[in-house]
């Protein structure tokens, strides 16, 4: 069994590049911070740097994280508010 990942990670040992947004997209900071699990990640804000940031921000497009008919947060607050 491997070891597990520290975060921040040292992308220099990394075998591919993180990408970076010059401007932090809100909409996926707010959908990752739902999501994570990671403890770090929730008793703090996320950051660009931050790997539910980058993974989301690759495959999610703002209209596609928003709260708007159809978003996943919108999908997200309709189903847990109800608990």
């Amino acid at each position: 069994m491997s070891e597990p990942t520290a975060f921040p990670l040292d992308e220099s040992k990394l075998p591919f590049k993180i990408p970076k947004d010059t401007k932090p997209r809100e909409k996926i900071m707010k959908l990752g911070q739902m999501i994570t699990d990671r403890v770090p990640a929730k008793l703090r804000r996320l950051t660009v740097e931050d790997p539910e940031y980058w993974g989301l921000a690759s495959i999610v497009t703002d209209e596609m994280a928003g709260t708007g008919a159809g978003g996943i947060l919108a999908l997200l607050i309709r189903t847990t508010s109800h608990t």
